[in-house]
């Protein structure tokens, strides 16, 4: 090998040549090697978080099977009791949700549905009786250790018998409903409506801010004002007020 001036390392004989390029050619081999690793290792990645979403998908379907949205908590889980005049705003719009699909699937099969009215969210007072006598059916018909027989005795002769009571007290002089039962169908309330309303009474609760009641829908008279004096009007704030 020849060493010029200053110490500068020059290529030696032609013969240590392909020594270094067999050198060269090793280690492109061996990165080639280790990029194919990692590109197998890149698509076992990819596929295995493909199976986990496939997999979640699968445990939605079949929670939604076991516990469907409305029909209340699942088995041998016991029910939330809800208050509504403490209720936080992120819970609102879902607690309301889920009574008006319960009043819907459940309410719609008693007598008491022929005096409710689709603004019945927004009477305070009655709203937490729904809950309440929606807590007691989940005990007495969805959960096995909530009392059998008994239970369900208790809710269809006085639950639901004082609830009727309290839905005519509460809107037998409303004038934002229906007030014909014989020929009006079950309520439902307005979507938007009940969402709005359920965050106004979570956050705000001023009057000069309560969401107004929706346009009746076209085709669909507005309902006759009950005769009689208006009773006064409490203070939104109230859980009572009606």
């Amino acid at each position: 090998m020849i060493v010029p001036w200053g110490g500068m390392r020059m290529p030696g004989s032609m013969a240590d040549r392909p020594d270094s390029l067999a050198r060269l050619r090793a280690d492109l081999a061996r990165l080639g090697g280790q990029v194919q690793q990692l590109q197998a290792a890149v698509a076992a990645t990819t596929e295995l978080a493909g199976a986990i979403d496939d997999l979640g998908t699968r445990v939605e379907r079949l929670a939604d099977q076991l516990d469907p949205p409305g029909a209340g908590p699942a088995v041998g889980r016991p029910p939330e009791v809800t208050s509504w005049l403490d209720i936080r705003p992120e819970r609102a719009p879902a607690a309301l949700a889920d009574l008006a699909r319960w009043i819907a699937t459940v309410l719609a099969y008693h007598r008491v549905v022929d005096h409710l009215q689709p603004c019945w969210y927004r009477h305070p007072g009655l709203v937490q009786v729904l809950l309440d006598v929606r807590a007691a059916w989940l005990v007495a018909y969805r959960e096995p250790a909530g009392g059998g027989v008994p239970a369900a005795l208790d809710w269809s002769q006085r639950h639901l018998p004082h609830l009727e009571r309290q839905v005519q007290e509460a809107l037998g002089r409303c004038s934002d409903g229906r007030h014909e039962p014989a020929a009006a169908p079950v309520p439902i309330a307005d979507e938007p409506a009940l969402h709005g309303y359920a965050l106004w009474w979570a956050t705000d609760r001023r009057p000069a801010t309560e969401p107004a009641p929706p346009a009746p829908a076209p085709g669909v008279p507005r309902p006759r004002k009950a005769p009689g004096p208006e009773p006064a009007r409490r203070p939104a704030s109230d859980p009572g007020a009606v």
